[in-house]
């Protein structure tokens, strides 16, 4: 019962969809029963669970159809290389989004494979064949709404605590330009007290049912290009997301594994420091990035460019004040918007490349995704970061339907052996 990227965001290992609830709280709270008195103190990261490397390596084989050799001996060998009295390597987690392929139709048709249940536990068995050490799950908050939308998610989330990985779990209160609060909200002021109580019920239900099977919470996605364009209610929303941030950091039910924040693009830390990030970094504890290299609406980044572009907003955060820097969604192009399977390839090897030079400030670095999303994802990713609703929105739906390491049929991309070699240099730490 999730559907990653488009309206209703997920559907996994049962079968319906529901919802979700959330949006603020109050800055100023009491301190009773609390596990940590604020997210901007430093928290222990706790390093991954031993992975059993070579049970891993044995289905890789399965996962790419035997097109693509992997050496483990990098992985394995990772900790052998450091002297001793050195520091220990810093582990970082690679994560990938586990979109399904698409699935055949009762009347043939192909229909998005997150309806499947089968296909859908296909696509995280096979996330984590390749070298995936932690899933990133988005789920819509309108979802959340009802009892039976918590069921998937607490299924897979106690699947992947037991296989020890982790799950970075993204509830987009806003998505870039939209408004992802339930319907029923988005004309309640983000001030108001209504929406106060609601972000209380999220963190409650987050952590009461989910507890420390969360390693990363982001409640915003690209929260920047919500701030820019919408400058009217910015500070309200910014006040809003930072009591709710606040109120989860001194949640009783909080351990000091699961780290909380939203996501900015990288383009965000490239500009001046404004009021509303400021806040919103300062209450978090932890920074998490999106990178989908466009420039505008038609064209994508270079690789170059992409690249310089999230080493920069990395060597920004550290500038900030040296909390860790997680990259929630690093996305590529593989045709339809100037780049091609090689372009993008390229960028997965070369974003490794970036984390592996970063590491101690980067614990996890998420990658969309698994297969091409469905249309209907296409569609939500580009309504929400086109700059009006008469604007050409065609670059960025085939930008979106093009970021898989595999196509929407499972066919293995340039870009999936890049990433199978890029997750097995991190699979130890």
């Amino acid at each position: 019962m999730f559907k990653q990227f488009g309206r209703n965001r997920w559907r996994w290992l049962s079968g319906t969809s529901a919802g979700w609830f959330a949006v603020s709280v109050a800055l100023s709270f009491v301190a009773t029963s609390v596990v940590v008195t604020s997210c901007s103190d430093p928290l222990p990261m706790e390093a991954p669970g031993d992975l059993r490397d070579a049970d891993v390596f044995d289905v890789i084989a399965d996962a790419v159809d035997g097109d693509v050799e992997v050496d483990a001996t990098d992985a394995k060998d990772a900790q052998s290389d450091v002297a001793p009295g050195e520091p220990a390597i810093a582990p970082v987690v690679v994560g990938l989004y586990a979109t399904p392929a698409l699935a055949v139709g009762a009347s043939g048709v192909l229909v998005d494979g997150a309806e499947d249940g089968e296909m859908r536990m296909e696509a995280v068995l096979t996330s984590l064949a390749a070298g995936a050490r932690g899933l990133v799950v988005e789920v819509e908050w309108e979802q959340l709404l009802s009892e039976e939308g918590w069921e998937p998610l607490t299924r897979l989330a106690t699947f992947l605590a037991r296989e020890r990985k982790q799950l970075l779990l993204s509830i987009p209160v806003v998505e870039a330009r939209a408004d992802r609060r339930p319907e029923a909200l988005r004309s309640v002021a983000w001030s108001s007290v209504v929406i106060r109580a609601r972000i209380h019920d999220l963190i409650d239900q987050v952590f009461g049912r989910l507890g420390p099977d969360v390693t990363y919470l982001s409640l915003g996605m690209e929260v920047d290009l919500f701030i820019d364009a919408k400058p009217s209610v910015a500070s309200e929303f910014a006040t809003a997301m930072a009591e709710g941030i606040a109120y989860a950091c001194t949640h009783p039910k909080r351990t000091t594994k699961t780290l909380v924040g939203v996501t900015w693009s990288t383009k965000a830390w490239q500009a001046q420091l404004g009021v509303e990030r400021s806040l919103l970094t300062g209450v978090s504890d932890v920074v998490l990035l999106a990178h989908h290299g466009m420039e505008g609406t038609q064209q994508a980044q270079t690789v170059d460019a992409a690249v310089v572009q999230i080493r920069e907003a990395i060597e920004a955060i550290e500038a900030f004040g040296g909390k860790p820097a997680v990259l929630h969604r690093v996305a590529g192009s593989s045709k339809g918007v100037g780049t091609t399977a090689a372009d993008q390839a390229e960028l997965v090897k070369q974003v490794f490349a970036v984390v592996q030079e970063k590491r101690a400030r980067v614990p996890f670095v998420g990658v969309a995704a698994l297969h091409d999303p469905s249309p209907e994802s296409c569609q939500a990713f580009a309504q929400a970061r086109v700059p009006s609703t008469s604007s050409d929105a065609s670059g960025l739906y085939a930008f979106w339907c093009s970021v898989g390491l595999r196509d929407a049929h499972g066919v293995p991309k340039d870009s999936f052996g890049a990433f199978l070699h890029g997750a097995a240099t991190f699979l130890s730490p």
